[in-house]
């Protein structure tokens, strides 16, 4: 690979201010060998997170999109999609959120909904369409929370996630996928 441009961003997912670095750093996990073989028997020697992240950060990387905002996306949506493994959330009604979030005045059902409506696009798209509410309304819906999440929390992470919300799902859903 070539030479890696110093970029700077204002803030990444993970605290990192540096996109040059959150590149090496990419650059290195897409080297890494996460599968050990042992008799016969395969095995991931990482976390789920650090796969995905790996995963999408190649994607990115292949498909040219060498953007800081997708790049943090990426970051909080391997962390979500990671965290989506052992926790179970309050209500899988994303409508739930939203509402609680404008009676409470609580940023945080904002983006817990969001994670929602997120990590459904992600892992479940064959689910989107049931009940009254369709696959567009998960998207639309996602995209406001982030942004209202970005409103009241001034956090970089919303703000690129409700602007990135459709491409970053596509993209963590084809790596998901791949699994």
């Amino acid at each position: 690979m070539g030479e890696i441009v110093p970029f700077k961003a204002k803030r990444i997912a993970d605290g990192n201010s540096d996109f040059t670095a959150i590149l090496a750093s990419t650059y290195e996990d897409i080297k890494k060998s996460f599968i050990e073989e042992s008799g016969g028997i395969a095995t991931i020697s990482t976390s789920f997170e650090e796969v995905l992240r790996a995963r999408i950060g190649e994607k990115f990387i292949w498909d040219r999109k060498i953007n800081p905002d997708l790049f943090r996306c990426g970051l909080y949506v391997s962390g979500l999609m990671s965290e989506m493994i052992s926790n179970v959330p309050q209500s899988f009604y994303a409508v739930d959120y939203f509402q609680r979030g404008m009676e409470e005045s609580d940023p945080k059902f904002f983006k817990e909904g969001a994670d929602l409506c997120c990590t459904l696009c992600v892992a479940f798209p064959g689910r989107l369409g049931w009940k009254a509410t369709k696959t567009d309304d998960y998207y639309q819906l996602g995209i406001q929370m982030y942004a209202l999440y970005y409103s009241e929390t001034k956090k970089q992470v919303a703000w690129c996630m409700s602007r990135n919300f459709r491409e970053i799902v596509s993209i963590a859903r084809f790596c998901f996928q791949s699994f």
